[in-house]
């Protein structure tokens, strides 16, 4: 049996989407590698992350999956004749979720669960802020950004971000009680005179190496900066800096799980594309300028 799937075989020298191409005629998973622990899942939906260019375009990634390659790591779905399932795929697989079928591992690192972009706002979060400690988010309404938020309030936090102009009442739609518009200037200049001192800070940008170098101009002793995804951070500084990336975990998904089912969290969906619009839909992520999740429709809905 044969499927649909996007897939690329170069992402040099303009990105993934300038080498994408849609084949009909990639064979389907075989159903007999399936054991009690591998699904056969028929895609629904494919949510879009940057990480998902970001890993492709790295060397090491080319080199260890083989090409061509079918990227997404974030799905809505069917198991095979069972439920409707949703969650990630955890890293970079030769099939990915932008396909009609593919095979999901369920282990305890790899189990259905929100998305990478909620499992890595939550890593940078959790394990680091309390009830009353006052929170920097850089970048608030891109994908991890906007759990970021909903997150550091549900831990009690009081939460400041930045985004750009149109995006303001966005942010605070999210529950950001301040909202700074990094149109307005430098951001370090910005941060000092917002006059808080934070205890810790998500930087989902990775733009701004001054951020790190001169972070006690505007954050606590102890504090920890938190940089989510894999751009190089800027080094120095006297605050102590962690890398996160969006692994998912059993125990992370089932308490994002129950903060979605109780209307804590929600997921905010920038726009839907059909399945023919991928390149479109890598096209607007790359731009960083998406207003929460992009999110591919790959199969009818029931």
């Amino acid at each position: 049996m044969t499927m649909r799937a996007w897939q690329y075989a170069s992402t040099t020298p303009s990105g993934i989407e300038q080498h994408m191409h849609l084949t009909t005629t990639l064979p389907a998973p075989d159903p007999s590698a399936l054991t009690k622990d591998i699904i056969l899942i028929e895609t629904l939906y494919a949510g879009l992350n940057p990480a998902d260019f970001k890993t492709a375009e790295l060397p090491l990634i080319k080199y260890s999956l083989g090409l061509p390659v079918t990227p997404g790591f974030d799905f809505c779905g069917r198991v095979k004749s069972r439920d409707i399932v949703f969650g990630g795929l955890g890293h970079p697989k030769q099939l990915g979720t932008l396909s009609e079928s593919f095979i999901a591992p369920l282990s305890k690192t790899e189990a259905a669960g929100i998305s990478a972009a909620g499992t890595a706002a939550y890593k940078a979060l959790a394990p680091y802020v309390k009830a009353g400690d006052k929170v920097f988010v850089n970048g608030g309404s891109g994908g991890v950004g906007i759990f970021a938020i909903q997150i550091a309030r549900v831990l009690g936090a009081e939460v400041t971000v930045t985004c750009s102009t149109r995006n303001v009442e966005f942010c605070r739609g999210l529950g950001a009680q301040r909202v700074i518009d990094y149109t307005q200037g430098d951001l370090v200049e910005l941060l000092v005179r917002n006059g808080v001192m934070f205890d810790h800070v998500v930087d989902n940008v990775g733009a701004d190496a001054r951020l790190y170098q001169r972070a006690e101009l505007f954050t606590a002793p102890g504090a920890r900066i938190a940089q989510v995804g894999i751009q190089g951070r800027g080094e120095g500084g006297w605050r102590r800096h962690v890398l996160v990336l969006g692994w998912v975990e059993r125990e992370e998904l089932e308490r994002l799980g129950g903060w979605v089912s109780e209307g804590r969290v929600r997921v905010c969906v920038d726009e839907v594309f059909g399945f023919e619009g991928a390149v479109a839909a890598f096209t607007r992520l790359r731009t960083g300028r998406a207003r929460g999740r992009i999110v591919v429709k790959v199969g009818d809905s029931i």
